[in-house]
């Protein structure tokens, strides 16, 4: 009796074979993905993202367009690009239509940086395309030149793992 209770208190607590070690899915159950992230971040409320702590808001999301939305990253690129201009300042694409594979699909990264209320952020935008949907996967940071206050740096072999790991049901 005392091994089956051992052995249900394991499958309730989430035992999932299919989680990387120290990571935890925070995808929804209708979610049409799995997206790991460390333990050790905070999962958004609201929608599927995660951040590093409340002093560090270095956070990772994934968003789905689909319908009359964007279509493709150059849609979604060239709004971002009008809507930032008059709100931030330093708008600089730093790599764009560079190609990767997410979740076993071809997708297409884009870096860029901008400042806003005197503060520099660096962003890596991902787009993905499965079953007639986009989805973007979005990792934002402070960003510095001076290496110890680089957040973006900091945290990006996390992020690289969670890109990894991400994959469609």
């Amino acid at each position: 009796m005392l091994i089956l209770c051992v052995v249900l208190s394991f499958v309730a607590c989430g035992g999932d074979e299919e989680t990387p070690d120290g990571m935890k899915n925070i995808a929804g159950e209708n979610d049409a993905y799995y997206f790991y992230v460390p333990q050790s971040w905070v999962q958004n409320q609201f929608g599927v993202g995660a951040y590093y702590s409340t002093i560090d808001p270095s956070n990772v999301s994934v968003a789905a367009y689909s319908g009359e939305s964007y279509t493709d990253s150059n849609q979604y690129i060239e709004a971002l690009v009008k809507g930032m201009d008059g709100i931030s300042e330093n708008f600089t694409m730093v790599s764009e239509k560079e190609a990767k594979v997410i979740g076993g699909r071809n997708a297409v990264q884009y870096v860029y940086t901008f400042t806003t209320d005197g503060v520099d952020y660096k962003v890596m935008q991902i787009f993905v395309g499965y079953s007639n949907i986009m989805y973007v996967i979005t990792y934002t940071a402070f960003y510095s030149e001076n290496e110890a206050e680089n957040r973006y740096e900091f945290h990006l072999a996390d992020v690289q793992k969670m890109l990894d790991t991400f994959k469609f049901k």
